[in-house]
């Protein structure tokens, strides 16, 4: 105990640290910053649509029970081709693999992917039915955003991605 207290420099420092580390943990667990393009936890994708593309009570509705109904029958989609895309994977692990054997499972996997891309079209096509002819414009935009966030690897109402390249 003598030595902690012969060495008062080192207890400030040690308490500057754990003071320092403390609020870091605090901000980032429980102060998260909204990122750029986020929504609030409250917003769903619904009150989202209101706000961009102005929907109505009856369109927002609609538009929830066909996103019910959609997610409902795609996710199964998404497993099946999580599982052919595993197995893809795993031939890695054999020795001797024929390529013919990886060009076969590898359709498979394009199939699937194809199959939930079609899926997801003729979804955004009912959502853009919807829309009223001034809505449409509107609709249309907030549909290519939500494309290229898509295909960025973001979900819906997703933060910027970090490793984002300049223009």
């Amino acid at each position: 105990m003598s030595y902690l207290r012969n060495n008062k420099l080192l207890l400030l420092i040690i308490g500057v640290l754990l003071v320092a580390n403390i609020s870091l943990l605090w901000f980032y667990v429980w102060k998260k910053p909204a990122g750029k393009g986020s929504r609030s936890p409250s917003e769903t994708p619904s009150m989202k649509l209101k706000r961009e593309v102005g929907f109505n009570d009856q369109q927002a509705t609609v538009y929830d029970s066909l996103r019910e109904k959609h997610y409902g029958s795609i996710r199964p989609m998404f497993e099946d081709l999580r599982t052919s895309r595993d197995s893809l994977f795993k031939l890695m692990h054999r020795p001797m693999v024929d390529d013919s054997l990886i060009a076969r499972q590898s359709e498979v996997v394009y199939e699937k992917q194809k199959a939930i891309d079609l899926k997801m079209h003729r979804y955004f096509r009912s959502i853009r039915d919807l829309c009223t002819e001034e809505q449409k414009p509107k609709m249309d935009s907030f549909l290519t955003n939500l494309a290229k966030k898509m295909s960025n690897g973001r979900r819906w109402g997703g933060g910027e991605k970090k490793d984002k390249k300049p223009n």
